[in-house]
């Protein structure tokens, strides 16, 4: 799982100053329906989107005046939970899980920004804070919490170990009581390169795929109803949107996406590391790194987007208006 340390860490590694990177902290929640409601830590297996706002009305998120309020009237029924290695909570009622961030980890991310001497913060965003004091901790108070502590607040001290992720443990089935997943012959899916991938056989599906030392595991998981995975986007998005799906969600495509291969652990697409746009799509670029875990200059590649209405720049190493960059108009 990547972390806002790991994020900061990136940038300063590849030349930009702290003083010119502004932290941005969310102000909504992110829900999913858990596999099995006894397992509830973090890594446990979700099946899906969790509950929708009482605004916002879509699977998988809220926004954080939404989330007070259900925990002012339902408080009894959630557990919250406290994560020391994230510095966050989360809740669980059930099957339903609740990541979130409240006044108490919106402040230990300031003092992070104050520690690492960053230029300040940003929030995502105003309309989604308790503006309206439905909750009675006055208005407004995560962004009040944010802005307060770096205004006035001391550092945070890092541990040595913050920007270290726990190794991933690959999910586990009983087979007395999970049939094993099968493909039909030829369309089955394997991970190699980290990132989000279409199911081969259906829109409704896809793969997320996690670096693991020198191999991949592999996560299958579902879109919610009406939703179909978007190859641009790398995420669900409303069915009618993915025009290369039919509407019983089956990929247009016959031959199915191009999935990269790799020879000894190295990925085709790098030739040496650094971060380049992906030939075939100017949204994405691709991050090499050397794969530490086996020699002769192989690569592991990690695929990103820019945000909508954006493009990779080559030149800058930075995504950028689409109108300046050469190839891409």
């Amino acid at each position: 799982m990547l972390n806002i340390h790991y994020a900061v860490q990136y940038w300063i590694s590849q030349g930009a100053s702290p003083s010119k990177i502004t932290l941005g902290v969310p102000i909504y929640a992110r829900t999913f329906t858990l596999v099995n409601s006894a397992n509830h830590g973090l890594y446990d297996p979700a099946s899906g989107p969790g509950l929708p706002g009482e605004f916002t009305n879509e699977p998988g998120m809220m926004g954080y005046h939404e989330l007070c309020k259900i925990l002012q009237t339902e408080g009894s029924l959630w557990t919250r939970y406290w994560d020391d290695r994230y510095m966050a909570p989360y809740t669980v009622k059930g099957n339903q899980w609740i990541g979130y961030d409240d006044q108490e980890s919106i402040a230990i991310k300031a003092r992070y920004a104050i520690a690492m001497g960053l230029a300040g913060g940003m929030v995502w965003s105003l309309d989604t804070d308790d503006f309206r004091n439905r909750c009675g901790k006055g208005a407004n108070p995560i962004l009040t919490t944010f802005k307060n502590t770096l205004a006035t607040g001391t550092a945070l001290p890092i541990p040595p170990n913050i920007g270290d992720p726990p190794t991933v443990p690959p999910p586990t089935v009983n087979p007395s009581t999970a049939p094993p997943v099968t493909s039909p012959p030829g369309t089955e899916f394997k991970c190699s390169a980290a990132g989000l991938f279409r199911h081969p056989e259906t829109c409704q599906k896809y793969y997320e795929c996690v670096q693991n030392g020198a191999s991949y595991i592999q996560y299958e998981k579902s879109c919610a109803p009406g939703t179909f995975f978007s190859n641009t986007d790398k995420h669900c998005v409303w069915a009618s949107s993915v025009t290369d799906c039919t509407a019983d969600g089956t990929p247009k495509d016959a031959n199915h996406p191009e999935k990269y291969t790799e020879e000894d652990h190295g990925d085709k697409r790098c030739k040496e590391e650094g971060t380049f746009r992906n030939d075939k799509e100017c949204r994405s670029f691709i991050i090499c790194k050397e794969n530490p875990y086996v020699g002769g200059h192989k690569y592991i590649a990690e695929e990103q987007f820019c945000p909508d209405g954006l493009v990779f720049d080559d030149k800058l190493k930075a995504c950028n208006n689409r109108q300046f960059v050469e190839g891409c108009h």
